[in-house]
């Protein structure tokens, strides 16, 4: 015989089964776990992204306060004035897939300009976006971009450029296990070679960023951090040995 559970509301009378009573207990009873488990978990991602943050963070300061150790150190290398006064030609391409290359995009403008700038308040000598267009192909570009020896040569010649300077953008997109997001490694490597190939100068830098953020956006962040470090490294070895 199933028993009834029997209320009054406003003056009417309700009756329930003790069946159907029970059976709403135990979906609430469900619910509530699974309700449970969930927010526990999103409390542990939340935990876990904040704790990467602060990681990262702390990353950062570090390397603020060693670069400004060594900075002053890599600034006060003499350097000549003739020297200076030999054309840099900076050259930016990004890895667009199977071994090809994008360069000489304008959407690298900015990253451009925060290099150039950069060299420039040092007293180097570098080309403009426009002087590079002007005097060569994209077709040279694209070779330079992949170490081409011979097209380096006839492109420094091209630019009345004694060195160029390379910017590779490459990026790896993957997920952060701690906090289960996807996340973009950006890394840009800066190599300052001669027109005949000889390595004078190699800097790189590297920062993740959270999806959703584009690789050029990111690789603009890390450089305008990284800038100034970037700037007198290649500087120091171009005085030193270039």
């Amino acid at each position: 015989m199933i028993k009834s559970v029997i209320c009054v509301e406003r003056g009417r009378l309700l009756c329930i089964s003790s069946e159907a009573f029970f059976c709403s207990y135990r979906f609430l009873g469900r619910l509530f776990i699974i309700l449970f488990f969930l927010f526990f978990h999103c409390d542990q991602a939340r935990a876990g992204f904040f704790d990467e943050a602060e990681r990262r963070d702390a990353e950062d300061n570090q390397q603020r306060l060693g670069n400004s150790a060594t900075i002053p150190q890599m600034l006060a290398v003499p350097c000549s004035a003739q020297k200076k006064q030999q054309a840099i030609a900076l050259i930016l391409y990004q890895d667009s897939g199977k071994g090809s290359h994008k360069v000489g995009d304008a959407a690298f403008s900015p990253l451009f300009q925060e290099i150039d700038s950069r060299l420039k308040s040092l007293g180097l000598r570098t080309l403009t976006q426009g002087q590079i267009k002007a005097r060569i192909a994209q077709a040279e570009l694209e070779a330079v971009a992949s170490n081409n020896i011979d097209a380096a040569l006839q492109a420094s010649r091209r630019l009345g450029a004694a060195y160029i300077l390379r910017g590779h953008i490459s990026s790896r997109a993957g997920v952060n296990r701690l906090v289960g997001i996807n996340e973009v490694s950006v890394h840009i490597e800066f190599q300052l070679s001669t027109s005949g190939g000889r390595i004078v100068s190699k800097v790189g830098a590297e920062g993740g960023s959270w999806a959703g953020q584009d690789t050029l956006s990111a690789a603009l962040n890390i450089v305008r951090a990284e800038a100034e470090r970037i700037a007198a490294q290649i500087y120091s070895d171009l005085c030193k040995g270039g």
